[in-house]
């Protein structure tokens, strides 16, 4: 207030902005697939200056050029499902508000799709009954290619002709109460979308 001054001095040294690399760190959800199978890449940056920007690529086996399966993007992941049983390599390549890039390879082998053989596991509610009861079929299928549908079959064991008990169904259990106290033959047989059948017979003693 009586204008008397006193001055304090500091020094602060200012340095100059890290220089921080850019690094791709992107990853890829398998290595190995079935043909009709998807992969996934998902890209991830550290280090550089964002905003970053992305770009994802594939070629097959035996190729000299990668095809850009994208534009440049700011998505930071892309599906791809590879056409054919080989192997091909994927890439992800970051750029970086200052325009640094970094690329990071993939291989990706892609097998065939397995052939898995249609099996018939149905079964039937008994082999024996009296006359007057019921049995009933139950279609069960593995393998093969779904969806699959049924058809029931039934004749007595002397003879040679099989009698329909339905048409092509696709309910998976059907009951039949046989008329006479014989020996009865029935069959299910099962149908996958590829049309491959299979057919399981059971026998039934009426009393």
């Amino acid at each position: 207030a009586k204008g008397k001054t006193a001055t304090k001095y500091f020094d602060v040294k200012v340095n100059a902005s890290a220089s921080t690399a850019l690094t791709n760190n992107s990853t890829i959800s398998a290595t190995t697939i079935t043909k009709g199978q998807t992969i996934t890449m998902t890209a991830n940056a550290a280090g550089g200056t964002a905003p970053y920007k992305y770009r994802y690529y594939c070629k097959p086996e035996g190729s000299s050029k990668y095809t850009a399966l994208t534009g440049t993007t700011t998505a930071t992941s892309f599906s791809h499902k590879p056409a054919r049983a080989i192997t091909y390599k994927y890439a992800v390549k970051i750029a970086d508000a200052k325009g640094k890039t970094a690329t990071k390879y993939f291989d990706v082998k892609v097998n065939a799709s397995a052939s898995t053989t249609l099996t018939n596991n149905s079964t039937i509610s008994a082999t024996t009954i009296t006359k007057g009861q019921t049995i009933t079929m139950t279609a069960n299928a593995t393998g093969g290619t779904a969806p699959y549908k049924y058809k029931y079959y039934c004749k007595p064991s002397t003879n040679l002709n099989w009698t329909a008990l339905t048409g092509t169904t696709t309910a998976t259990s059907f009951s039949h109460k046989p008329a006479r106290a014989i020996t009865y033959q029935y069959a299910v047989k099962i149908a996958d979308a590829k049309g491959k059948t299979v057919t399981k017979y059971f026998t039934v003693t009426v009393k």
